[in-house]
């Protein structure tokens, strides 16, 4: 961000709101912005513009655009994600600001004037930072799928999108059984990757609808969905098959199984999104299956539970939706595939382990978040902290241990009574960043 760069936002608009006042500084580990009510000065930790990040940068403000959510100052968590500024609308997106003892989340400022600079440098391309995305995502529903398939992921994507933040570009399709909408689809994504100069139009699809005609001919239920790309263009691809928590099957001339309309398949694939959204696609190193997969399970559960608590969601069906359930059934599943590898330890488990690392990964995860006593400690310390200290360093940093003093103590806790394993789960409380 230099000078020059933020002057293109002086298309200054009324200030929309008066509430940054004087503010308590904080130490800069916390890297959330602070506002000096006595100069007018908003300190910036760091914040992203396109491809160039900039640290210790201080600012005047023209207007205030949005805020979002307030939390009392004694429940933030020290986070390093960095701002983001809006080339296209000209405006600061802040994930959060202290004001007095209160902390404002997902505040959209005018700048007047930048004060000073410090250091800069290049960085991943816009989206792969850490930062929360400026445009919401994009998606395409195929055209012979009934309207409760886009509303459900509407709702579903957009609750995560509020408990996570907003991480993009991200385009989600979700596929029908037909070949004529599949390749109306497909026609639609190679128009989208033309305009954005990329030759490189492969076909996610036509998987997908393979599994879902394979499902309504066998009348299974089942279905799919994944993290296609494209990291290496600067997007994040999400393709899948129909979900049925949105759709009876039976309307489609498949199984009769009535929908709950609480699939937990849109989160779990944002949740990819999110995870990657902190790493470059440069020399990106994953981090291990069991934490890839289990903490997209862990954390879909939790958002999705959290939701039908407040009332966000509905279950639409007559089954009961339980978070503590899920686990319980999770921990069987898991215990049953690691049965079969004597000596496997939760890293040895990968894709063809699928039970073990998906299941097992997510209590991992459980496992982890209780230690710390922090449920928000992926989003706020671990994956912020994952570019510059790798997979070993985020972790230890984030849980106050190494990866292998975790894996034995995981094998211990995984030796227990189920009754003692389910003790340490959470109450899904739902808390919205946006």
């Amino acid at each position: 961000m230099t000078h020059r760069s933020i002057s293109i936002s002086l298309l200054f608009s009324p200030i929309i709101a008066s509430f940054l006042i004087a503010l308590i500084v904080m130490p800069k580990a916390f890297a959330v912005d602070t506002y000096d009510g006595n100069t007018g000065q908003l300190s910036i930790p760091s914040v992203i513009v396109d491809n160039l990040k900039y640290e210790d940068v201080v600012v005047t403000i023209a207007g205030v655009v949005s805020v979002g959510t307030a939390i009392p100052l004694s429940d933030i968590s020290p986070s390093i994600r960095p701002d983001t500024f809006d080339l296209k609308r000209s405006e600061l997106i802040i994930p959060a600001a202290i004001v007095g003892d209160t902390v404002y989340q997902n505040i959209r400022i005018i700048i007047k004037d930048v004060i000073s600079v410090g250091t800069n440098s290049v960085v991943a391309a816009s989206g792969f930072n850490g930062e929360w995305y400026p445009d919401t995502y994009y998606m395409l529903v195929a055209s012979s799928l009934p309207a409760n398939q886009e509303t459900g992921h509407r709702l579903i994507l957009d609750t995560a999108i509020r408990l996570w933040g907003n991480f993009g570009p991200l385009e989600y399709y979700v596929v029908g059984a037909d070949i004529e909408s599949t390749e109306k689809m497909k026609d639609e994504f190679c128009k989208r990757r033309e305009s954005r100069s990329i030759n490189d139009c492969w076909d996610p699809f036509e998987h997908y609808r393979e599994v879902t005609a394979r499902a309504l001919e066998n009348k299974s239920g089942s279905g799919g969905a994944g993290l296609n790309g494209d990291a290496a263009n600067g997007y994040h691809i999400v393709a899948g098959s129909t979900d049925w928590s949105f759709t009876n099957p039976k309307d489609l001339g498949g199984l009769d199984q009535p929908p709950n309309g609480a699939g937990e398949t849109p989160a779990h694939e944002y949740w990819h999104v999110v995870t990657f959204a902190h790493m470059s696609p440069v020399g990106r190193i994953d981090p291990p299956t069991w934490f890839v997969e289990g903490s997209a399970v862990y954390m879909a559960a939790y958002a999705v539970a959290a939701s039908l608590t407040s009332g966000v969601i509905t279950n639409q069906s007559d089954q009961t939706i339980s978070f503590e359930n899920t686990f319980r059934n999770s921990m069987s599943y898991g215990l049953a595939n690691r049965a079969e590898y004597p000596g496997f330890k939760l890293n040895d488990f990968g894709y063809e382990q699928r039970a073990a690392s998906y299941s097992l990964g997510a209590w991992g995860v459980a496992y982890l978040l209780n230690k710390v006593d922090n449920q928000e400690a992926l989003l706020d310390i671990l994956l912020p902290n994952y570019q510059e200290l790798g997979w070993e360093g985020a972790f230890k940093l984030t849980f106050g241990l190494t990866t292998e003093q975790f894996y034995n103590e995981f094998e211990v806790f995984l030796d227990l009574d189920i009754s003692d394993q389910l003790k340490i789960l959470p109450v899904p409380t739902f808390t919205p960043r946006t």
